[in-house]
């Protein structure tokens, strides 16, 4: 894939713009899913043709995936209890 590289900086800006500026998170959660699989394609075919390239992209690949479940535990927890930050779920109070 001769577009890779091109493909995957076009998919981060654009990303950038759907989820921050203009607010589109389940659009963002889409593109960033198409952007995981043409960055893992890439280091996939980086790999070959230089061993040292495809692994450098691995903590690249880890990171958006980290991002991608991120993202989608965010879209399933959006409405439920547990998005609350983790403060608001316990009463503190002082034993005596």
């Amino acid at each position: 894939m001769d577009y890779g590289i091109s493909a995957d900086l076009g998919l981060n800006f654009l990303w950038s713009f759907l989820f921050f500026k203009w607010g589109l998170r389940g659009t963002a959660f889409v593109e960033i899913a198409l952007f995981l699989s043409v960055l893992t394609l890439t280091a996939y075919e980086f790999h070959p043709r230089d061993k040292i390239a495809g692994l450098a992209m691995m903590p690249y690949v880890a990171w958006v995936t980290f991002a991608f479940w991120a993202k989608l535990f965010r879209l399933e927890l959006k409405d439920c209890a547990l998005s609350r930050p983790f403060y608001l779920h316990f009463r503190f109070r002082a034993y005596w």
